[in-house]
């Protein structure tokens, strides 16, 4: 186990020398600001988000650096969200996609203890992991879109604490 520990460190080091002479231009293509709502009613999880999102050229690999700020109604707590999403998504007009990511949940709540409680770590702050399916629509001459999307959240507070959210994206100019 130590030997593989090694030789994962050395190639980290490796990986990383050759990523000193990475020229973003040469293999990214930004695409701008991202803004969402995020909704589940079901739940009570309501919120918004905006980010960046980048493209790598030639192919289709998507990918958007986001924070949220959303109310959780499994938690009864408020949430700041800094994540990422990697999608695959063609360059359609029309384009559906699928992704994962994950995200550090940040609860503005802070931690309670209660006997009105149902779990000792309610509120508290959380990481996520997610799949993501979707369809986004380019329009104004493809510097702008509207997709719709949804998310299955996996938390890493304990117990069954998984949630669903969907989601209305948007860009009105690029």
């Amino acid at each position: 186990m130590k030997n593989m520990a090694v030789v994962a460190g050395g190639l980290a080091v490796l990986l990383a020398s050759q990523g000193l002479s990475y020229e973003r231009e040469d293999l990214e293509e930004p695409d701008g600001y991202t803004s969402h709502i995020l909704f589940n009613s079901e739940d009570e999880i309501y919120g918004l988000g905006s980010g960046h999102a980048t493209w790598i050229k030639n192919l289709p690999i998507y990918g958007n650096y986001f924070i949220e700020f959303f109310y959780n109604g499994i938690e009864e707590a408020t949430y700041g969200a800094m994540g990422l999403t990697i999608r695959l998504m063609p360059r359609w007009q029309l384009a559906p996609f699928i992704g994962v990511g994950g995200s550090y949940n940040h609860s503005f709540s802070g931690s309670r203890t209660s006997e009105t409680l149902e779990l000792q770590d309610q509120g508290d702050s959380y990481y996520a992991g997610y799949a993501a399916g979707g369809l986004r629509w380019l329009i104004n001459d493809r510097r702008g879109y509207l997709e719709l999307f949804g998310r299955q959240v996996s938390s890493s507070l304990s117990g069954d604490r998984d949630y669903w959210v969907a989601g209305l994206g948007m860009r009105v100019l690029h």
